[in-house]
């Protein structure tokens, strides 16, 4: 599995506190047919994480919920919710 950095956005979360917010693609090339991507969300000041593996193998799809996920500043928490809605 690869990893490309995508972007980092700082935001002002409700309580005040920033937020550091790294958003990558992953890319898994590991099994025979065309690359999957996924997309990781790291939270660097709290180191916390969130990943989704396999969600499409068109890069314009995954370019497009990158973002997505980037202008709105979705927390590794949201991305959940996110997702159904993007599938």
């Amino acid at each position: 599995m690869r990893e490309i950095s995508y972007a980092v956005k700082q935001v002002q979360a409700e309580d005040g506190k920033m937020l550091s917010l790294a958003y990558s693609i992953l890319i898994d090339d590991s099994h025979s047919g065309p690359e999957s991507y996924g997309v990781r969300i790291v939270e660097q000041n709290s180191g916390s994480h969130t990943e989704a593996t396999d969600l499409t193998t068109d890069a314009a799809q995954i370019d497009a919920l990158m973002d997505k996920l980037s202008r709105n500043t979705v927390t590794p928490t949201g991305l959940a919710d996110i997702l159904t809605d993007w599938l």
